[in-house]
């Protein structure tokens, strides 16, 4: 019934937009045929991790949730290995990266071999679980879809462009991962990144396949999330099992899981190759070592310890959206005493953890923390002017009250939150006061609200940062709900618990209305085996010949038609990742090569064109309304403005291809 229930949710969102059924119908095959291959291959990830967890054994041996915590402690150690290994040149070799998934295989299946692991010993899932359906099928589909297509709300997937995958594609062609001045977060720890590098090395290109690793990567950050959600309940069940039953803990469980998956926010993140997903499955696991009564304080401070410092090189912000909520579980579960003594244990792990990164930030920019800390610990290759635009840019610079008003727009009141702090407050409100769950209410509100806090002092305030609040806040739902079974009578009881189901629907409907916004109503028009060839213009190749009448897209000459030795230079967006051949390009915080040659030239587009020709480059792309843009923001080169382009174009540039506001022009 769950089969025909997904099969079901996934014809009916691959139908969107489709003007027929036989489009849905291949649109639907193509969801299967890309689970079945990219699919398989983030999931040989995922259970080669669990398997590489392994090690760790000997230390959770007593431990109530032994393989939840044994997946997020090998997850931690493959992401550790993947960016280690890339950094030292080791894992773009194909052999090696093979060799690390079959040793973690191979580690499973022996530990599977010595222990009674049949499926009817399997633990039973509540029926409540049906609920997530909707959103696996919603997280399918988007992941059927090439990035850069789905989700305005995150520029279409601008960051996976610009970094996500595209520093794992110029690292697998360099042959190991490092610091590069035309792109900052190539200086990010990029746990992650090494992952989907690791994936692209499996098959030696990040274009394998025409799509398959770059759809593989976001199959495997879905992949993250659903195990995200199932050792959260795992967790929650164990905790409410012996004041409620195992019946209702499973239950509560199950909806707490299920309304945290249909939240708009949570799909959008979990269907992009990001990074979050891996932080909330890290931060699950350091929260089940943490609240394990079984395991010593040594022994938690060293595991939560190695937790956080991989979930901080996952993610920089998980030093105070995991590393403080932790700190706070710690000393509720840890006597104080033996808490202070264990304390450098987890420090050590910690560096151990987050170690490589440091190192190789040091080694690449003389900072550890760069592009942090830079009028600290130094600016590396950056001049002032671009410290101070990254730093305006990546903090919220307001009074108090603007701060007040982001928070509720961009937080509690975003439409893609839907309504999951309403629902959350009043989790919280109800689970305090219930005596029996009075302890866990408070303390997992003040991990939340510990959470919001930090979100709101030490980030920019967006949105999607707020991911990691969905654990406190499942674990509040889960509490809440639990409570129902306390209703003495029966038939107010069910109404009641029907009443707590009907809330993943407003969640859900959000979802489904953002997803059907895309691209005029035609969100799975990319969900096909021509996308790739769409993304790198290879589709419009035989459109080549009507430039002028009707232009093929830059992307098509760029890939296509110019010459071998030909070098493109683009100017305001930095999303070269479907770009097949080498081309030049800065993020907004980098040196711009035609920002110096304006400083140093301001009234010369001879001297201009000269200075790019010196550099190799023969061609320009430039998207005149991103670099306006960028340019009101205050993120770009302040040199760089369109007006002084539309000169160099006018006075020393051919124009090949307009398309809206982007234009490619040749060089004289």
């Amino acid at each position: 019934m769950a089969l025909l229930a997904l099969l079901a949710c996934v014809f009916g969102i691959a139908r969107v937009g489709a003007d027929s059924h036989a489009v849905a119908l291949v649109r639907f095959a193509f969801v299967f045929e890309a689970l079945l291959s990219s699919g398989v291959i983030a999931a040989v990830y995922l259970v080669a991790a669990l398997g590489l967890g392994r090690f760790w054994r000997p230390m959770i041996r007593r431990a109530a949730h032994p393989w939840s915590a044994q997946f997020g402690l090998g997850l931690a150690t493959a992401l550790w290995l993947d960016h280690t290994l890339g950094w030292v040149g080791l894992l773009t070799n194909q052999w090696v990266a093979w060799l690390i998934l079959a040793c973690g295989l191979t580690l499973l299946l022996d530990q599977l071999r010595k222990a009674d692991h049949r499926p009817e010993q399997w633990s039973s899932l509540p029926p409540t679980v049906l609920l997530v359906i909707p959103a696996l099928a919603m997280l399918l589909v988007a992941c059927a879809s090439l990035p850069g297509w789905l989700w305005p709300s995150e520029a279409h997937g601008y960051d996976v462009l610009e970094y996500h995958l595209q520093l794992p594609a110029e690292w697998l062609r360099a042959g190991r991962i490092s610091g590069m001045e035309h792109n900052v977060y190539s200086f990010f720890p990029s746990y992650v990144e090494a992952a989907y590098l690791h994936l692209g090395s499996l098959w030696g290109s990040m274009f394998a396949g025409k799509g398959l690793i770059l759809r593989a990567a976001q199959f495997l950050h879905a992949g993250l999330a659903i195990a995200t959600v199932m050792m959260l309940g795992r967790f929650i069940t164990g905790e409410l099992a012996p004041q409620r039953g195992r019946v209702t803990a499973g239950l509560s469980a199950g909806l707490g899981a299920a309304f945290l998956m249909l939240t708009p926010w949570v799909i959008v993140v979990a269907s992009m190759a990001y990074n979050e997903m891996a932080v909330t499955a890290l931060f699950v696991a350091a929260v089940i070592v943490s609240c394990d009564a079984e395991l010593p304080a040594y022994r938690k401070l060293s595991l939560v310890g190695v937790l956080v410092g991989v979930a901080c090189g996952a993610k920089l912000t998980s030093l105070f959206m995991v590393g403080l909520p932790v700190a706070v579980l710690l000393l509720a579960y840890i006597p104080i005493r033996l808490l202070v003594r264990a304390v450098p244990l987890g420090v050590v792990g910690a560096l151990l953890a987050l170690g490589p990164a440091l190192m190789r930030n040091m080694l690449d920019a003389g900072n550890p923390l760069f592009p942090f800390a830079s009028n600290m610990l130094g600016r590396a290759h950056w001049t002032a002017e671009q410290a101070a635009r990254w730093s305006g840019a990546h903090h919220f610079d307001g009074s108090f009250s603007q701060r007040l008003v982001a928070m509720w727009e961009r937080g509690v009141a975003h439409p893609q939150w839907s309504i999951f702090f309403a629902v959350v407050l009043v989790a919280a409100v109800i689970s305090i006061i219930a005596r029996s769950t009075r302890r866990m209410g408070i303390i997992w509100s003040a991990v939340l609200i510990l959470q919001l806090v930090c979100w709101a002092s030490f980030t920019h305030v967006q949105a999607r940062f707020l991911i990691p609040v969905i654990i406190p806040a499942g674990i509040l739902i889960a509490c809440a709900v639990s409570l129902v079974s306390g209703i003495s009578n029966s038939v107010v009881r069910r109404f009641v618990l029907i009443g707590c189901c009907l809330i993943t629907i407003p969640p859900l409907a959000a979802t489904y209305q953002a997803y059907r916004a895309h691209w005029s109503g035609d969100p799975g028009w990319n969900v096909s085996a021509d996308a790739f060839d769409s993304a790198t213009g290879a589709a419009f190749v035989d459109r080549l010949r009507a430039i002028g009448a009707d232009q093929p897209p830059p992307r098509t000459v760029i890939n296509f038609a110019l010459p071998p030795d030909a070098l493109v230079y683009m100017l305001g967006d930095a999303t070269p990742l479907y770009c097949i051949r080498p081309v030049l390009y800065h993020t907004t915080w980098d040196h711009s090569p035609l920002g110096e040659l304006l400083r140093a030239y301001p009234d010369n587009p001879v001297a201009w064109s000269t200075g790019l020709a010196d550099r190799g480059v023969t061609h320009v792309l430039v998207n005149f309304s991103e670099l306006a843009r960028l340019q009101s923001d205050g993120w770009y080169d302040a040199d760089v403005t369109p007006a002084r382009v539309e000169r160099l174009m006018r006075d020393q540039g051919t124009p090949i291809v307009v398309n809206g506001s982007t234009v490619l022009f040749q060089l004289k």
